[in-house]
């Protein structure tokens, strides 16, 4: 079933810009679908166009809407569709996000619920749901979810050079101004985020009773019992510790380990969870509040426009939207706090190193500023970020606990993931404290 929001607005932008009704991706072969063993672009977008046809627009003509191939990602294969009006009157541009593959984990739901909890409680931008069917009974045979189209372009694409944007003008236009500007208003969606608590941690998941408000998922204990979501309570106490947390979650991974292979002896789980205890015993884990986290906080979900205003002809960009709410969860503070090195040294993204590598518990040191003006940038981010963003930053400990809490997420499924997991512990090794030895008491004799 289909369920529509009506108070959502719709993207107007540009005038008429292609007659083809179906289009795919500046003519790029097709290997997403080739990778994720799906349906092939040229075939799919038949169904795509009949969606728009029949649910989304049902008054148009087929000239009148344009289907576009547009880079997927790690979870959902990215369509657009565009309603090309009559004249006189704005053309409307949605996306259209489907799931690559049907599980509890990328049900369209986990990025409804975050985002309508957004709008509901925060300015912080972000897309608007247009409309979105959970289940598999139409014509995509999938679920899918339908937002407008924002403005702009990743930043993602400045910082590495995008000869699109270099075609169009765009590069090299943000000026430091503009950089100071942005890592402003990233600054501040970071401190509202960090605001943000609960007493629980774990998933944002719709209410099934009233879809107006938001439960909270926790994370999962037991492979044979799913967790039953709770209303968001963030004025009670936490009901569990970070390592409390942390240790059951490797437990559960555990668990699941074997429920796949009974004889499987290869795994790092009871490695991180004495990690977890060890950074525990140190200290770090006390009083960390639960926030809530967006755990994709990188350059290609952060959307901005230098296009419009006064401002953006001057370098300024203007923050459009953040993305991919999907890998929103509510988790301990330091989550959030990943320093986006992109903001202040430029260098990092020019070598080609891409942002899915960028987890910064394994970035050297040296990336940080490289001129006075990254250091006023820098500052900048801070300041609005606040005192708790510093507390959880850049301490080296802090910094393994972000991808140790990952792991305890999603598991160990590669052999990548159990080479990473090695190092995060080997970095571990090197970073903890060493133990006090108590020297040894020696006693006289009685008598001497």
């Amino acid at each position: 079933m289909t369920t529509v929001d009506p108070a959502l607005p719709s993207l107007e932008i540009g005038s008429h810009q292609d007659s083809n009704s179906l289009s795919g991706s500046d003519g790029e072969p097709d290997t997403e679908s080739v990778i994720n063993q799906v349906e092939p672009f040229e075939t799919y977008q038949h169904r795509v166009l009949t969606l728009a046809q029949t649910v989304v627009w049902p008054d148009a003509s087929p000239e009148e809407i344009t289907v576009e191939r547009l880079g997927g990602g790690s979870y959902n294969r990215i369509i657009g569709i565009t309603r090309y009006a009559r004249p006189g009157s704005e053309a409307i541009q949605y996306i259209l996000r489907i799931p690559w593959w049907h599980d509890e984990k990328t049900s369209v739901e986990n990025e409804v619920a975050p985002i309508r909890y957004l709008k509901q409680h925060t300015d912080i931008p972000s897309p608007d749901v247009v409309m979105y069917d959970k289940t598999a009974n139409n014509i995509l045979a999938s679920p899918y979810v339908i937002q407008n189209r924002v403005p702009g372009h990743d930043l993602h694409r400045f910082l590495v050079g995008d000869s699109e944007l270099k075609t169009a003008g765009h590069l090299n236009r943000i000026t430091h101004e503009g950089w100071c500007a942005l890592a402003l208003g990233l600054g501040q969606v970071v401190r509202k985020l960090l605001s943000i608590r609960n007493n629980v941690a774990g998933r944002l998941v719709p209410n099934l009773l009233d879809e107006k408000t938001t439960l909270l998922a926790p994370f999962q204990k037991f492979l044979d019992e799913e967790p039953v979501p709770l209303p968001l309570d963030p004025s009670s106490p936490q009901t569990e510790t970070t390592t409390s947390l942390l240790v059951r979650m490797f437990r559960y991974q555990r668990a699941r380990e074997l429920d796949i292979d009974p004889n499987n002896s290869l795994t790092l789980m009871p490695d991180f969870e004495k990690m977890a205890t060890e950074i525990s015993e140190e200290g770090y884990f006390d009083e960390v509040p639960i926030s809530l986290c967006h755990l994709d906080f990188y350059p290609r979900n952060i959307i901005i426009s230098l296009a419009g205003s006064e401002n953006t002809a001057q370098g300024i960009p203007n923050l459009k939207a953040i993305l991919d709410w999907d890998s929103a969860i509510f988790a301990p503070a330091f989550m959030i706090c990943e320093p986006p090195v992109y903001l202040w040294n430029h260098k990092f993204y020019e070598n080609g190193e891409d942002d899915d590598d960028c987890e910064d518990w394994h970035i050297d040191q040296t990336f940080g500023p490289i001129t006075e003006n990254d250091n006023i940038v820098k500052k900048i981010f801070e300041d609005a970020a606040g005192e708790e963003y510093l507390r959880f930053a850049y301490d080296p400990t802090y910094r393994l606990a972000r991808q140790l809490f990952r792991y305890g997420m999603k598991g160990i499924y590669t052999s990548w993931d159990f080479r990473d997991g090695n190092k995060l512990l080997g970095f571990w090794k090197d970073t903890k404290k060493p133990k006090k030895v108590a020297k040894p008491v020696v006693r006289s004799k009685a008598g001497n």
